[in-house]
């Protein structure tokens, strides 16, 4: 994850601060709505994306 924040700072010159409150929103997000995390993914691939992020969000 601190990868992730680090290139979020690093290209949008936003605060380590500001990257974390971003990422902590993003993600929560995505584990109420692992369907909308597999359109934005590409769809289906590889089998049923959202339930496999589902699972990975821990749904």
């Amino acid at each position: 994850m601190d990868q992730l924040i680090n290139l979020l700072v690093e290209r949008t010159g936003i605060s380590r601060e500001q990257a974390e409150k971003a990422i902590e929103t993003i993600t929560g997000f995505l584990k109420e709505r692992p369907e909308m995390a597999a359109s934005i993914l590409g769809g289906a691939a590889g089998g049923d994306i959202g339930k496999k992020l589902g699972g990975l969000f821990g749904r």
